[in-house]
């Protein structure tokens, strides 16, 4: 079931694993898969895995809107000392790690990630 990209992982899918800091649902596996199986996306995630991701935290201090981060208290990614970093060297962001999550708050606590969000864009 799970593609080239889950069997690269011991045990199918530890890489959502790792990155949910829990056991992933069906439904989560499948909307990783899904787009997995799109004809291109093979060569489209090589050729992004080979691309500078890392933007230097001081192109960010230059930028004149708020920033914020939301962090997953177990992420097991990315150490949330970078986060902490973050808002030392960009003091107008506001930080905030969600208790539980792993590294995709985003998608497995969802509404208090997206509660946030709202928050913070609409200036509370």
């Amino acid at each position: 079931m799970c593609s080239w990209f889950f069997r690269l992982y011991r045990g199918g899918c530890r890489f959502l694993r790792s990155a949910y800091g829990r056991q992933p649902q069906a439904e989560e596996i499948e909307g990783y898969l899904a787009p997995l199986r799109v004809r291109g996306t093979e060569s489209t995630l090589l050729r992004l895995s080979r691309s500078p991701q890392v933007v230097p935290i001081e192109r960010i201090a230059a930028l004149e809107f708020p920033v914020m981060a939301i962090w997953g208290e177990n992420d097991a990614w990315v150490p949330s000392s970078q986060g902490h970093r973050l808002k030392q060297a960009v003091t107008r962001t506001t930080y905030v790690e969600i208790a539980g999550a792993g590294h995709c708050p985003m998608e497995t606590h969802f509404v208090e990630f997206n509660g946030l969000v709202l928050e913070f864009v609409q200036g509370r």
